[in-house]
C-alpha cells in the first residue's frame, strides 16, 4: 500500500502541470478512487481477473476512448500527459497502465474530466460521483444490502 502522504504527493505533481486537472476536489477524487480501485496501490491487477490495472483501476478501454474520442483532438494536452509520464501514444503495451503510475492517474483524470459535471466536495457525493461515472453499471456489494457508494464510503473512511 502506498503511504498516504506519498500518494497525495504523487497526485499532485502529475496533476499540477495541467492546472484545470489540479483541483483540491479532483485530488480527493482521485485519492478516493486509488483506496476502492486498488487499496491504495496494493493491487495493481484486478482482482477476480477484471481488466483493470494499477492504481487507478484503469481499464485498457478506457484508456482507448480517452485517446480516440478525446486526447487526439487536444494536441496540446496530449503532448502535456506524454511529457508528465512519458507515453505519448496510444498504441502502447496496456500493461504500461500497471506500472507507469503517472501515465494511470492521468488516464483516471482525463475520464472523470469528460465526465463534465463539476466534482462533489463532500465524501458522501464523491463516493456516489465516483459509482457513477468511474465503476461499474451492476453493483459489487448487492449481497450486503448496501448501495456500492456505501460500501466504498465505509473503505475510504478505514483507510483514514
Amino acid at each position: 500500500m502506498i503511504n498516504r502522504k506519498h500518494l497525495q504527493s504523487l497526485l499532485y505533481d502529475t496533476l499540477r502541470p495541467i492546472p484545470k486537472f489540479c483541483s483540491p476536489e479532483a485530488l480527493v477524487l482521485l485519492e478516493y478512487t486509488s483506496v476502492i480501485e486498488s487499496d491504495r496501490g496494493t493491487f495493481l491487477t484486478q482482482l477476480g481477473g477484471g481488466p483493470a490495472l494499477g492504481l487507478m483501476g484503469v481499464e485498457p478501454r478506457t484508456m482507448v476512448d480517452n485517446y480516440e474520442n478525446y486526447l487526439d483532438y487536444r494536441p496540446e494536452l496530449l503532448n502535456t500527459i506524454g511529457t508528465v509520464c512519458g507515453v505519448f501514444s496510444q498504441y502502447i503495451d496496456p500493461l504500461v497502465l500497471r506500472y507507469n503510475l503517472a501515465f494511470n492517474i492521468l488516464m483516471a483524470r482525463v475520464w472523470y474530466y469528460r465526465a463534465k459535471p463539476p466534482i462533489p466536495v463532500t465524501m458522501k457525493e464523491v463516493a456516489k460521483y465516483h459509482e457513477k461515472h468511474y465503476n461499474t453499471k451492476t453493483g459489487n456489494y448487492a449481497s450486503t444490502g448496501k448501495e456500492d457508494w456505501q460500501v466504498g464510503l465505509e473503505k475510504w473512511e478505514r483507510f483514514q
